[in-house]
């Protein structure tokens, strides 16, 4: 019986130190896809999240944001990606990502020469087509 009390204390007290006490937990934000359609409105969102989760290091903001950008986004904006060691690497990537217009990212589209093959071919949809 001890120890089973003694389990649950350990459990209680695991719970407790999970939050700090500003009512902020260490775990991390949860992963909310990009929405293309409206960046304001998703990094309103976004960065309410980090308000109650605690999170304000620049760089733990930048990762993030590139985890919640899915494989078409990450790949039209990576040649303009800042670097995580710079001070101002989150402020750079939502300007970037706020002046992006959705036309602006690329799409994996495969014809039927290439899908027989599963050959992606990388078309920019803002040059036309």
């Amino acid at each position: 019986m001890y120890s089973r009390r003694r389990r649950r204390q350990q459990s209680i007290d695991d719970i407790a130190s999970s939050a700090n006490f500003n009512g902020t937990s260490k775990m991390p934000p949860p992963v909310v896809n990009f929405w293309s359609h409206s960046p304001e409105s998703w990094f309103v969102s976004v960065e309410a999240g980090f308000s109650s989760y605690g999170v304000t290091d620049s760089a733990s903001k930048y990762f993030h944001v590139l985890r919640c950008l899915d494989g078409n986004q990450l790949e039209s904006i990576r040649l303009k990606l800042p670097g995580p060691e710079d001070d101002d690497c989150y402020e750079v990537l939502r300007d970037l990502l706020m002046r992006i217009r959705p036309t602006d990212f690329w799409i994996v589209k495969q014809d039927s020469w290439n899908s027989s093959r599963n050959i992606p071919t990388t078309l920019d949809t803002s040059k036309g087509l």
